[in-house]
């Protein structure tokens, strides 16, 4: 995983070790997608993009709110069974 630009975990472990943690201290989280565009650039891969905007809640009841636009895009291989998604995301000003 990838954020703003640096990995966030070192590898699969780290983030094995964060999830749980962060789902104890973290029980509501509300996402919302606007805007949201999917071009097809060829058979098996496609670019999206949208606005969105993400309301965390911790377990003391504080709310954090974060919007941005979030570019990507997804490849099928159906042949090799296999699919990969590249995801980032642009906080807004």
């Amino acid at each position: 995983m990838v954020a703003n630009g640096q990995m966030a975990f070192t590898d699969f472990a780290a983030m094995s070790r964060f999830m749980p943690v962060f789902a104890r201290g973290t029980p509501s989280i509300a996402l919302e997608f606007s805007s949201v565009r999917v071009d097809p650039l060829a058979p098996g891969l496609a670019e999206f993009a949208a606005h969105y905007h993400e309301a965390l809640t911790d377990s003391a009841g504080r709310r954090m709110d974060d919007s941005g636009y979030v570019p990507g895009w997804r490849c099928t291989l159906p042949s090799a069974g296999a699919c990969a998604t590249r995801i980032g995301r642009t906080p807004m000003p």
